[in-house]
């Protein structure tokens, strides 16, 4: 189990016994320290005390609340292919998080033609680099920026995942919550992602309204659109035999999951933990992996391992293509409350 898997399956309250018992209650011990940081900072930027810096252009934050995986990159893209279709000029600002020699996985993965994509911790100065080599530009999409209040945005979308929706309770280091529930009364529009995967979600809307009164709650699911191989040649899922579920992501298991729906065999999984950076060594373990035929891992994992030398010795290394599927009317809802919004 990953260091990361440990940590959740105590913060979850799944791992039992006296020494998980003793862990939740000193990660307990440090929760109301971190809540006093985050109170103070929201603080100021509710009072005015401290002020978000226009970014010059039309601006979405897509964000969430919680740490781990709600499914931010596909709703990126989603808007970023939508403002494309318009005829918009759309850019990409986003953290960079765990880059390797100056390039960020994560920008190679939202990449795509007529959209740039600029990595950088400061949005703000991400935005200058920007329009200083493309003023014509006329849209900004902040991944992952409900927590950088120091750039202003226009739309404030938050993800929630149906899942774990609002990180056991707690916020960190006790819990998953970046911030306290409460900050949920600062978006626009509430998304909750992977939908599908509860049969009723009037409870967690319920607790969304408490804090989010006036919010519209979209839906949508998590769809995976196809699985190819490693030349990128599209390959039937009851072609791949049986699998190992690599998957460095905040929710693998929901990615396991739908692999089995799909029909693919899953006999293994590994989950390095969100983020993870793949070396040498992972990939010797993947190649002396034992009793598969194939390894079933996502877009995320890919652009990292593609990298690494060796990886054609793995076994039939393959990949999922994922996309977003809207709860009916939910699309044009978050049109309307996005990129209708964008000046022509």
């Amino acid at each position: 189990m990953s260091h990361e898997a440990r940590y959740l399956s105590i913060v979850s309250g799944q791992s039992r016994g006296v020494a998980s018992m003793l862990a939740r209650t000193g990660l307990a011990i440090l929760e109301p320290a971190y809540r006093g940081i985050v109170r103070t900072r929201n603080t100021l930027y509710n009072k005015h005390l401290k002020t978000a810096q226009d970014l010059g252009r039309f601006t979405v934050s897509v964000g969430n609340i919680t740490t781990g995986g709600t499914g931010k990159t596909p709703v990126v893209q989603w808007l970023a292919d939508q403002a494309l279709a318009r005829g918009a000029r759309p850019a990409i600002l986003l953290r960079g998080y765990r880059s390797r020699d100056g390039v960020s996985d994560e920008a190679e993965l939202l990449k795509r033609p007529g959209v740039i994509v600029q990595a950088n911790p400061d949005r703000i100065a991400a935005a200058k680099a920007v329009l200083s080599r493309d003023p014509g530009v006329d849209l900004f999409l902040l991944d992952d920026g409900f927590q950088h209040r120091r750039a202003k945005r226009d739309v404030d979308l938050v993800l929630i995942d149906a899942t774990c929706p609002f990180g056991h309770g707690h916020v960190l280091p006790r819990g998953l919550l970046r911030e306290p529930l409460a900050s949920l009364g600062r978006a626009d529009a509430i998304l909750i992602t992977r939908a599908d995967a509860i049969n009723d979600l009037s409870d967690i809307k319920r607790q969304i309204r408490t804090h989010a009164p006036n919010a519209p709650i979209l839906c949508c699911r998590h769809v995976i659109s196809g699985l190819v191989d490693a030349n990128g040649v599209p390959l039937e899922a009851s072609r791949t035999g049986l699998c190992l579920v690599l998957a460095g992501i905040g929710n693998p298991g929901a990615f396991a999951h739908t692999l089995g729906e799909m029909g693919v065999r899953v006999v293994d999984q590994w989950s390095p933990g969100d983020h993870h950076a793949y070396t040498d060594a992972d990939v010797q373990k993947l190649i002396g992996w034992k009793n598969i035929d194939s390894i079933l891992t996502t877009e995320k994992d890919w652009v990292k391992l593609r990298r690494l030398p060796g990886i054609e010795k793995m076994p039939n290394l393959c990949r999922t293509m994922l996309s977003i599927d809207f709860a009916d009317g939910d699309a044009d809802r978050l049109r309307q409350l996005t990129l209708d919004r964008l000046k022509k």
